[in-house]
């Protein structure tokens, strides 16, 4: 099934997005060591970014300041056409809240 989920992204991606900088996001947590780190990555670009952050975040709150960072380096770069991927839904959903409704989160 997880096969059949990334192969139907990929085609998703690949159809709409084809022409646009893929900029991919993520948050994780080490599950031995605890650390948190924040992280893009930019495939046609050979760009990995890698922010460490504090033990005490949530891995929601590390999906959000991948995205954040994700939005800086566009905005950095100018970059035109950039498609920024992420795998939190929750990430997503929360700004899309936050832009509809600015002050609930």
């Amino acid at each position: 099934m997880q096969y059949l989920v990334k192969s139907a992204s990929q085609l998703h991606i690949g159809q709409n997005y084809a022409e646009h900088l893929k900029n991919f996001t993520d948050g994780s947590k080490d599950p031995e060591g605890g650390r948190i780190s924040a992280a893009l990555y930019i495939p046609s670009k050979n760009i990995q970014i890698v922010k460490r952050l504090s033990d005490n975040l949530f891995i929601f709150t590390a999906e959000l300041l991948a995205i954040k960072y994700s939005l800086g380096w566009v905005i950095g770069n100018k970059t035109d056409q950039t498609a920024i991927l992420s795998d939190s839904l929750a990430a997503i959903k929360s700004i899309k809240i936050e832009i509809i409704s600015p002050g609930l989160i």
